[in-house]
């Protein structure tokens, strides 16, 4: 079974690396204009509250969305894939860049169109930026982002650009800060999908990041960083793999991976949801991410919570390649989950984490 893995379904064409590895495919997300109703569900849920428009920055797909509190209301980043190059060459089919919106209630969403864009010819993310998120600390606003120059090949990084007013960013440095570990690792082939928090009592950034391995496998490992620059990855990485390493187990909901971990803390425990599904529905090349969760007290040992998903498709109204990527928060007494589909993002509340979803 090498070459299984799950998806990262951002913007870009990544996706099928990361979501269908028996076929090791890369596949942009349909362009669409049209919003599926979600079914009911027995929590609190709504129709997608973002899809893509027709720009030249959205018209591929968008994908990847990072949700803080922001004020009153929210702050969001997210990933833009951009209108197709024609006669471009494969790695360079479309460019992506980062995207900004904010809400008042988390529903109704007001884009305010890109953060950031790829840098200049030439550079190590001059041509791809995807999966990116955002934390404020003493007043600066720092935005992590998966970087590329040929979107086709391996060793993409994770870059960091900050900003003092949302409006002009720049980029800390000239290379990456966290780059693909060295040959035979379990994070060699590309590093992604980072989420930064900042713990204040200890004055620490800790990373949690998807590393992609040569047999396209897909994990969560963990950095952690004095100034949000300058990271140290866990030495007990992955952090966060696959149920039953040994691949005994076809039919656990988490077999072939576990990726794109959105986290934050929570009475005093790292709460890590990520995506995963199960080995038969890998193999048989079945596209049904599900949404699970697991805690550590340190960032570092994590423990899943329970042995089923937290919610799905079923939950989500069966719409297509989601629930994916999630951004969860706790507020005002209710667990608040973004994720991604094929066809923009939706939203499912929970009033606790063992509840209806």
């Amino acid at each position: 079974m090498n070459g299984t893995t799950i998806s990262r379904a951002g913007a870009g064409p990544r996706r099928g690396a990361l979501f269908q590895a028996l076929a090791a495919a890369i596949i942009v997300a349909a362009a669409v204009s049209c919003v599926p109703v979600l079914g009911a569900g027995d929590g609190e849920d709504y129709p997608l509250v973002m899809i893509k428009d027709d720009s030249d920055e959205e018209a591929s797909a968008i994908g990847s969305p990072d949700v803080v509190e922001h004020g009153d209301g929210f702050l969001m980043v997210y990933a833009q894939g951009g209108r197709p190059v024609p006669g471009a060459a494969a790695g360079r089919s479309n460019r992506g860049r980062v995207g900004l919106a904010v809400s008042s209630d988390g529903v109704s969403w007001t884009k305010r169109g890109s953060a950031l864009s790829p840098a200049p010819e030439g550079a190590w993310d001059c041509w791809f930026l995807d999966t990116p998120c955002v934390e404020r600390v003493d007043g600066t606003w720092y935005l992590y982002y998966f970087g590329d120059d040929d979107n086709s090949a391996p060793g993409a990084a994770i870059g960091l650009a900050t900003s003092a007013d949302l409006a002009t960013w720049s980029r800390a440095r000239a290379g990456p800060v966290l780059s693909p570990g060295p040959i035979g690792s379990w994070d060699e082939n590309w590093v992604e999908s980072p989420s930064v928090r900042y713990d204040e009592p200890t004055a620490t950034f800790h990373m949690w990041y998807t590393g992609v391995d040569a047999a396209w496998v897909v994990r969560t490992g963990h950095a952690t960083s004095p100034d949000g620059i300058t990271w140290t990855k866990d030495p007990s990485n992955p952090v966060l793999r696959e149920r039953n390493p040994d691949r005994s187990d076809w039919d656990a909901w988490d077999g072939v991976g576990a990726g794109v971990a959105s986290a934050f803390r929570h009475e005093g425990s790292w709460h890590l949801f990520y995506a995963s599904q199960s080995l038969f529905e890998t193999w048989s090349k079945q596209r049904k991410p599900k949404i699970g969760l697991a805690t550590s007290s340190d960032g570092s040992s994590f423990a899943r919570y329970g042995d089923a998903p937290l919610f799905d498709r079923a939950q989500t109204g069966f719409q297509p390649d989601g629930p994916y990527n999630p951004s969860v928060l706790f507020r005002g007494g209710s667990w608040w989950a973004w994720y991604e589909t094929g066809y923009g993002f939706g939203l499912i509340k929970a009033a606790s984490l063992d509840g209806d979803w």
